[in-house]
């Protein structure tokens, strides 16, 4: 790889972050996608089963207010934040908070 180009990689790379952390993220958190397709598949999201709308809300707020004062991109969860957001505004922050899948298109 030509030097420009590497030091360039180097800088886009989130700064504190590599490899290996990014597959123990992902290894902490694909084992929790069977159970979440399950409560999915059985729908009836409110009252929440499991944490709800409000808890969530507030804890993604967190994050990404700890991403940006790292100076680290939110990009992934804020859409999920204005999904969030929507359910709160429209009565059902006592929904469980996997109800957001109701807000994603199917075609």
């Amino acid at each position: 790889m030509p030097p420009g180009r590497r030091h360039d990689a180097h800088r886009r790379r989130p700064r504190g972050r590599h490899r290996g952390e990014v597959r123990g993220w992902l290894g902490a958190l694909l084992p929790h996608l069977d159970h979440f397709g399950a409560e999915i598949d059985r729908g009836g999201f409110d009252p929440a089963r499991g944490q709800d709308v409000e808890f969530t809300r507030a804890a993604i707020g967190s994050l990404i207010a700890a991403a940006r004062g790292q100076g680290i991109s939110a990009g992934l969860l804020e859409p999920l934040m204005r999904h969030l957001d929507e359910l709160a505004a429209t009565g059902r922050g006592g929904a469980d908070w996997i109800s957001v899948i109701d807000q994603l298109p199917i075609e």
